[in-house]
């Protein structure tokens, strides 16, 4: 599953190289510019880890909201700082948890982000696999099981799967999965999404397809109880 990633940096230069550097294939990238947008990203798109420079005007107050709320205090920071390091060790306290001075090395930077992914991931059982009855996601092996038996799932078949199964009885709107596995700024819409749950239940077969249902005008929820 690839880490949803939010940066938010209202300098031009300085979003450009991020944006350049973290479009990798392990993850959805996401960039705001302004406070209301990030803290609304944050909010709606529920990103894994956020980035946030301290050239944002009103860096620190973004930090403090993300905070407050207890829908996104559980969420990494990782603090960009270009101001110094005893204003970074003040983001510190203020509850980020990590920072990187600006200039800083893109290796180090990927790096320390990766390891944020992983360790958060570690502490929500999020590296784990899920079970349902035959149907088994082994989501650090990207691999789909039936009763024993791998299924041949393409990479956003497992990814949409994944999402549905991690969200077990929550209706996902059609929006809210491409947002998830295509990335926010996707040019593709929501017969994209309706094409891959259609290929991704004839994989399941008719054992398994049943738990995926159509929520008419609205999108898809995963109901474990009906597989067979």
């Amino acid at each position: 599953m690839r880490a949803r990633v939010l940066v938010v940096d209202d300098h031009p230069a300085s979003l450009s190289r991020l944006q350049e550097l973290l479009v990798l294939p392990e993850f959805v990238l996401r960039c705001e510019k302004r406070l209301e947008g990030a803290l609304a990203a944050a909010i709606g798109w529920q990103p894994e880890a956020i980035v946030v420079s301290d050239r944002l005007k009103g860096a620190r107050e973004l930090l403090d909201s993300l905070k407050q709320d207890s829908r996104t205090a559980p969420v990494p920071v990782f603090w960009l700082a270009a101001e110094g390091e005893a204003a970074a060790l003040k983001a510190l306290a203020r509850g980020a948890v990590s920072y990187l001075a600006q200039p800083y090395e893109a290796e180090e930077l990927v790096a320390r982000l990766r390891a944020l992914v992983r360790h958060a991931r570690a502490a929500q059982g999020k590296d784990g696999s899920l079970r349902f009855g035959p149907l088994h996601l082994d989501r650090p092996g990207r691999r789909v099981y039936s009763a024993g038996k791998p299924l041949d799932l393409a990479p956003k078949e497992f990814e949409i799967l994944e999402y549905l199964a991690e969200s077990a009885g929550r209706v996902l709107s059609r929006r809210q999965i491409l947002e998830r596995v295509w990335g926010y700024d996707s040019a593709s819409g929501p017969r994209s999404v309706d094409y891959h749950v259609f290929q991704l239940r004839k994989k399941l077969g008719s054992r398994l397809s049943g738990a995926i249902d159509t929520v008419s005008r609205v999108g898809y929820c995963f109901r474990p109880e009906a597989i067979s």
